[in-house]
């Protein structure tokens, strides 16, 4: 491949693939937002990675990174623990080892096996069985880091979110007039769209505003599923169909017809009035003309990670 061929103008990216797909590179520091960050924002919940201790380095790092060293814990594999042909046992031992030192045990753990467990062929769901088990105050979700998987179906970040909200459980009863943000990184709270919700009386959940196991299971009371990331399409709509809910996907974009869309579609679906569109429209014209004063002819570099569009 031409070396420049990742070289592209913003303004001649085409979604979904601005650029050729081709060999990638894992980058020796942790920069992007990845799935230990993600599952991280649950609070309370305490992460077990079972991988090879090069990828561990990228995983401690992240945790390191958010203060968050505590909520925690890995199982290095080595050579020797393929070559026995015992990596489930082994790998079961060991995690209980580990899980046993854990006081006081925490409410929801994320249990992410890794590419040896799968050149292995390791019975994952056998093994959570298993430590479910051993330790029934605690519940156990089953994720996965699969780095040099192809990439073809499910990707890790898609399962993750998913992943996420399996220890949610059906209510007893559900508010109508309620809405769970699914599946972003960040919170969005101070949106257009979150604010006509909260005009309209409608209330607003979101994981990354929960401050406590408790409030993160509140988040199945709400009848109505958002999302607007992409990779959160898949999580929204397992849960929704999991819980029976509604789901509701209104896909972050910047053109002005799309945001026009995404908010009517808002509004049908609560009974809200629709905001003034052209007044909305200029405060982004202007907002954006600000910032160009301010940022002149400086060039910028975007990351993937920093928006979906």
């Amino acid at each position: 491949m031409h070396r420049n061929a990742r070289c592209i103008a913003i303004g001649d990216a085409a979604f979904p693939e601005p650029f050729p797909a081709g060999l990638e590179f894992n980058p020796p520091v942790r920069g992007p937002w990845n799935i230990v960050h993600m599952a991280l924002a649950i609070p309370e919940a305490h992460l077990l990675y079972i991988c090879a201790r090069g990828c561990l380095r990228g995983v401690l790092m992240t945790a390191a990174e958010m203060g968050a060293m505590d909520r925690m814990s890995w199982i290095g594999m080595k050579e020797s623990d393929l070559g026995t042909g015992n990596c489930d046992q082994s790998t079961y031992s060991i995690a209980c080892e580990v899980l046993e030192k854990l006081s006081p045990p925490p409410p929801l753990v994320l249990v992410y096996a890794s590419c040896i467990h799968k050149f292995c062929q390791m019975d994952y769901d056998a093994l959570i069985t298993a430590i479910q088990r051993r330790f029934p105050a605690t519940r156990f979700i089953a994720c996965h880091m699969m780095p040099t998987m192809r990439k073809s179906g499910r990707t890790d970040e898609e399962r993750t979110r998913a992943n996420m909200y399996e220890a949610l459980e059906r209510p007893e009863k559900e508010e109508e007039r309620a809405v769970t943000i699914i599946g972003n990184d960040f919170s969005i709270e101070k949106s257009l769209l979150c604010s006509l919700l909260k005009k309209g009386k409608i209330r607003l959940r979101d994981l990354l505003l929960c401050k406590n196991y408790q409030e993160y299971q509140a988040l199945a009371k709400s009848k109505t599923l958002l999302s607007t990331h992409p990779d959160a399409f898949f999580a929204a709509e397992e849960t929704a169909k999991r819980l029976g809910k509604s789901h509701l996907h209104l896909p972050v974009s910047y053109l002005f017809d799309d945001i026009r869309k995404n908010i009517t579609s808002l509004c049908e679906h609560f009974s809200l009035p629709l905001p003034d569109f052209d007044q909305e429209e200029e405060k982004a014209h202007t907002a954006l003309s600000n910032a160009q004063k301010i940022i002149g002819s400086r060039p910028l570099c975007l990351d993937y990670t920093a928006t979906a569009r």
